[in-house]
Parts: C-alpha cells; structure tokens; sequence
C-alpha cells in the first residue's frame, strides 16, 4: 500500500470508526482498525462483530492499493498532533509508516486477512432518509432506551417501516418512559419491517451522518445495514420482543397544560437542585392558570418555584423523577409543550408537533 491523503479526512475517518473500538475486547484482533487502500479511496474499517463500520477518504492519491490492520489509539495520536495537509501512508515489513513534511512513524501491524470481513451495502431497494431527519429521530428516541442489560429487547430502539408507505416510527423504552416519533422517508418503504437496532449502533450513525445528505437502510433477517455519503454500518439486531407500546399511550387525558420548554425546564432544574440520589423528585402542582414545581429533601431543604401556565382541567398534584423530565423537556427542543395527564398514578403525556410524544410515568407514593 502506498497513499497520499487529506489528514482532515483522515482525522475524521479515524474519530467516526474509533467508536467501534472496544478496548476492553478480549480478541486482540477486534481492537484494531483495518486500513485498506482502494482504486480511488481509503477505507477504514472497525468492528466489534456486533456493530461493523467502514468510512471512507475520498482525498487520496493511490500509488499502490493494499492494506494493514494496527491499533487504533497511536494512528489517531499520530494524526490528531500532525499540522500538516497531507500525510503519506504506506506499508512495509508488517508496519504502517506514516510520513509528514519533517516526520515519519513506524505502527507495528499485522496482516489485513485476520481481520472480520463487513459486508458492502446491497444491491437491493432499500428505504431512504433524509440525514437531518435520520439524525433528528435518533436524538429523540435513543436517550430513552434502557441500559439494564438484562433486559435485552428494550436495548435498542424499535425502527418500524409499512409498505407502500413513506411513513416510519422510532420508538425508544426503558419501561418508565417511552418516545415515538413518526416522519417521512424519501419514498414508500420497499416492505414491512420492525427491527430493533442497538444503541451504539445508532450513536455511531449520528457521527456519519450529514444533514443534506441521503441515508439508506436495508433491513434483513438479522441485521441492519446503513450507507451514508462515506461510510457503510452494519449492526446485528438486538433479539427480543419489543413491548406494545400502543397499548400503554392513553388516550382519555383530561387534564392539559400548555407552557413553552423554556420556562419548564427552567422551574425544573431550579426545583431539582435541592433532590438528588436515587428518591430525587419534583411535585407539578397545577391549578387555575398556576404552576407550581416543588421538591423537598431533609438533608437538602426544600424548593418552590411558581410561573403562570396555560391549563384546563381540574387541580392535580403529580410527582416525576426530575432527570427524566428534564431528558422529555430538552428533546421537545423549543416548541411549546403540550402536557397530557389523567391523575397522580398514571401515565403523563408530553407532545411537541403532530408527530413526536414522550410518555413518563409519575412516582406514585406508597
């Protein structure tokens, strides 16, 4: 292998792929990265063999194609502390050498057979997404996703897809909140599918993702495959049933309040800094055009902090755990607000928009 390219690209390349990278893998071989030189562009490539990246840099001069496997940290190092434009790759007695205008680095390797082969993007109809709306589904499901391993189905966030139809839903849960956010692909989904993609999966999506660009999806028995503008993701899906989450979204709420993220999340925050720990709490108290958010701890003290709220119903007294409203209050971005409850015990309803809900269910006191 011999190359010419673009250190941005490559720095970028190498901090989109470092994600894959588990350093605390027990096969030696999975905490490297596979450099491979092509006809027209360099690809690097990790895996973990449950997730399996390839980035490509396109700003290359290919003298020799070929390629190495080495670790991941010294490349980046090398790359990240260089200030020159261009770097010179190329391989030779089983090491990567790295030269720039006054410097040159031997990183030790081995040999490119060794290392798990990631399959390319099919051949094949597939659904297609704009970036800034992927990324904008992703964001606003996956902090929502359960991170208690035993419980495995709720690992993932659910992609659902309907034939002959534009329309997709993303839903994540960990059993005390839910999100779902429904938008529109490019064109109708080639068929039917329900697949529940790994977190980290998704997180290193969002590091490929540009807005203006068109993301595909293939979904298979097995695993999800996803192409960007320079780079190919393969993740296994995380087996399990899915709850019904339909099920749990009531639908006879007759208590409803109107109030901006803003000043929601403000009284909050004020509130939760005197509650912590695990029996953290803020009370919402709601009546006439009133809302109070209140907490109270004996090694803390107490809180009150009381603005005017758009609300119909009758008075009502509910108590959240705070992170989790706040998680809620952040993810509605700027719009208003639309709070939907019924009573203390059951599930509240926040709304931003046509398409986007985020469930929470309050603290109910024993």
């Amino acid at each position: 292998m011999n190359v010419s390219c673009s250190r941005t690209q490559l720095r970028e390349a190498l901090r989109v792929v470092s994600g894959v990278v588990d350093p605390r893998n027990i096969k030696p071989i999975l905490k490297d990265i596979h450099i491979k030189a092509l006809r027209d562009k360099l690809e690097i490539s990790a895996t973990d063999l449950e997730v399996g990246l390839k980035f490509f840099v396109r700003d290359v001069q290919v003298s020799k194609p070929g390629g190495i496997v080495i670790p991941a940290d010294p490349l980046g190092g090398i790359v990240n502390e260089s200030r020159d434009e261009r770097l010179s790759l190329s391989v030779a007695n089983s090491a990567l050498h790295v030269e720039g205008k006054g410097s040159k680095f031997h990183v030790v390797g081995v040999s490119e057979e060794e290392f798990p082969e990631i399959p390319d993007f099919p051949d094949e109809a597939c659904l297609e997404i704009e970036g800034a709306v992927l990324r904008e589904m992703i964001e606003k499901t996956v902090f929502a996703v359960s991170s208690e391993k035993q419980r495995y189905a709720l690992n993932g966030v659910l992609l659902v897809t309907k034939e002959k139809t534009a329309k997709i839903e993303m839903i994540g849960t960990d059993g005390h909140r839910l999100a779902v956010i429904r938008r529109k692909a490019n064109a109708p989904a080639p068929s039917s599918n329900s697949a529940i993609i790994a977190v980290k999966a998704l997180q290193q999506l969002q590091k490929m993702i540009g807005d203006e660009e068109v993301v595909k999806i293939a979904i298979h028995e097995r695993q999800v495959m996803m192409r960007t503008e320079n780079g190919v993701l393969v993740a296994q899906l995380v087996e399990g049933r899915f709850p019904a989450y339909k099920e749990v979204i009531p639908e006879d709420c007759d208590k409803r309040l109107e109030i901006s993220a803003e000043e929601l999340g403000n009284a909050v925050r004020q509130a939760a800094a005197l509650t912590a720990g695990e029996s953290a709490a803020v009370w919402l108290k709601l009546s006439g055009s009133k809302l109070v958010v209140e907490s109270s701890d004996p090694e803390r003290g107490e809180a009150r902090v009381e603005i005017e709220a758009k609300y119909e119903g009758a008075p009502i007294e509910i108590r959240f755990n705070p992170d989790f409203l706040l998680d809620g209050v952040k993810a509605m971005g700027r719009d208003t607000i639309r709070f939907e409850m019924k009573d203390a015990a059951r599930a509240a309803v926040m709304r931003a928009g046509a398409d986007y809900l985020y469930l929470l269910m309050p603290i109910v006191q024993e």
